[in-house]
């Protein structure tokens, strides 16, 4: 069992705070419990394991899409190195997802000889599925030194 719990731990990864692999963790478990009950003589429980298994991730799916189907606004601050493309590349990412991205407003906030640091106002239209993807994309863009989500209060107007 603890083989089994690392395989499932390694499957588990947070990055930027959103937690994934947590399915598949559990799939792993479920998978070594059936087959304990294999081999245990028990085939009855295993294919009732394996359709109870198959019916709550069907159905949590669904209802999980269901629930982050509808578009809303989100409202990011994006601070780059200017003259690196990255709120080009950022807006383009937006579109690839079928994002509405809006710049609202941008300014330097910092310049140290060659490199100049803005500070990008970004609204997003969009579900939070595809926001949480495109903050993770952008945020690997090179120039790009910080991404926040602005939450409720936060928000502009």
């Amino acid at each position: 069992m603890t083989g089994v719990g690392f395989l499932g731990a390694g499957v588990i990864f947070v990055r930027r705070g959103s937690v994934s692999g947590l399915t598949t963790a559990a799939s792993v478990w479920l998978t070594a419990a059936v087959g304990m009950a294999c081999g245990a003589g028990l085939p009855a429980l295993a294919v009732m394991a394996t359709g109870c298994h198959l019916l709550t991730v069907t159905i949590l799916a669904k209802l999980g899409r269901r629930m982050q189907s509808e578009p809303g606004s989100t409202t990011l601050i994006m601070r780059y190195t200017a003259g690196e493309g990255a709120l080009p590349l950022a807006l383009g990412l937006a579109a690839e997802h079928g994002a509405t991205a809006t710049v609202l407003g941008a300014k330097t906030v910092h310049e140290d000889g060659a490199r100049t640091t803005v500070r990008a106002v970004v609204q997003l239209e969009a579900s939070p599925q595809v926001v949480s993807n495109l903050v993770e994309e952008m945020t690997d863009i090179a120039s790009v030194q910080s991404l926040r989500v602005l939450t409720e209060e936060e928000r502009p107007g």
